[in-house]
């Protein structure tokens, strides 16, 4: 049975360690409820900064609409398929996130460093898919493995959808970054390769905003 602890910030979340490896406290810091954790969480406070009892598990219960930007969400793990297939890869899984005043707070175990961490990003305007959003974020933020197939994000595809081209992917193999695209124009797919520069982008995010760079270049020509 999973227990919960008091996240890094401040709200009751599940704990996704390996027993007695949590960076956030041993068995006096996990609980087998929210509720019972969230009452710690409020006499710790109160005890220690004489602060009123934690209401932010209240108002993800409750949802609200911010101006332009996503309701507030109380904690919900990674659940699409594919998303989790491209994060295990990477050694990542037990992904969960939660929105309050248009951020997204993400809690997520590393395998592979057997260790918990955790990311906060704002939510920009418009954008509607948080699960999408995080998953692009930890994806940038992480070196590509040879072979590894990545899609491009919401906004890079949206560069590129204004010349017809979408159904991006891309890859990295042997210094070369092999780019596969369906374009509309011709209503046929095609690919792009292009020379990773020495010393240049490693990892996900990096690597794609050079390829968009250099094939919105080529575009404008």
């Amino acid at each position: 049975m999973s227990k919960f602890h008091i996240n890094k910030h401040g709200v009751p979340a599940p704990c996704k360690a390996k027993k007695g490896n949590c960076p956030l406290g041993g068995e006096g810091e996990h609980f087998d409820t929210p509720e019972i954790a969230q009452e710690y969480a409020d006499k710790v406070n109160e005890e220690s900064h004489g602060l009123l009892p934690n209401t932010i598990s209240s108002k993800f219960a409750e949802g609200y609409e911010t101006d332009g930007q996503v309701a507030d969400m109380e904690a919900r793990d990674v659940e699409d398929e594919s998303a989790l297939r491209k994060l295990n890869n990477l050694s990542i899984d037990d992904v969960s996130y939660e929105v309050k005043d248009g951020e997204v707070l993400v809690d997520f175990y590393n395998d592979k460093l057997n260790s918990g961490g955790f990311a906060v990003w704002d939510i920009p305007k418009g954008v509607t898919d948080v699960e999408k959003l995080v998953v692009d974020n930890i994806l940038a933020e992480h070196e590509m493995s040879p072979g590894e197939v990545r899609d491009f994000n919401s906004v890079n595809q949206g560069k590129l959808n204004k010349y017809k081209i979408n159904e991006l992917t891309y890859e990295v193999e042997n210094d070369l970054i092999i780019v596969d695209y369906y374009d509309n124009n011709i209503n046929s797919g095609g690919n792009a390769v292009f020379d990773l520069p020495k010393g240049g982008p490693k990892k996900g995010g990096e690597i794609e905003e050079f390829v968009v760079s250099e094939m919105l270049a080529e575009l404008n020509k």
